[in-house]
């Protein structure tokens, strides 16, 4: 008896092990369920977070930012103020981006010429660029 039941808790751990040389077999014309959602791994996902500052390396207000992908416009957002680029609060992001592609950002603000720059999203998944337009006369 002792035999047996040793037996039986071995067939149900393994029948739960999700290791398939364990698993029982399904039944002739059973279907295999597909992954759920929750089981596929994520794909990974790239940000640029943007600031816009003078020359003195305050941020400026007022900025839009925009993201263009192979030079047309994707997105758009306004930067966050008050921001600090070395401690990364405020600025402009843009996020949930494939890594490892092109993009430019582009400000424009009034009383200063746009900037622009142009950089390839990472797989570590994070960017921050700082841009720094030119104040008009």
């Amino acid at each position: 008896m002792r035999w047996t039941s040793v037996v039986l808790v071995a067939i149900a751990f393994s029948a739960c092990s999700g290791d398939a040389q364990y698993a029982s077999p399904t039944a002739p014309g059973a279907s295999t369920p597909l992954p759920s959602a929750a089981s596929s791994s994520p794909k990974p996902r790239a940000f640029v977070l943007v600031f816009v500052v003078a020359n003195t390396g305050t941020c400026l207000e007022d900025v839009t930012v925009k993201l263009l992908l192979q030079g047309h416009d994707s997105q758009s957002t306004r930067q966050v103020t008050p921001c600090d680029a070395w401690g990364d609060s405020g600025g402009a992001l843009f996020k949930d981006l494939p890594p490892g592609i092109e993009v430019t950002v582009r400000s424009s603000v009034a009383g200063y010429a746009p900037a622009e720059a142009a950089v390839t999203t990472t797989l570590d998944g994070h960017m921050a660029i700082e841009l720094v337009p030119v104040k008009l006369e």
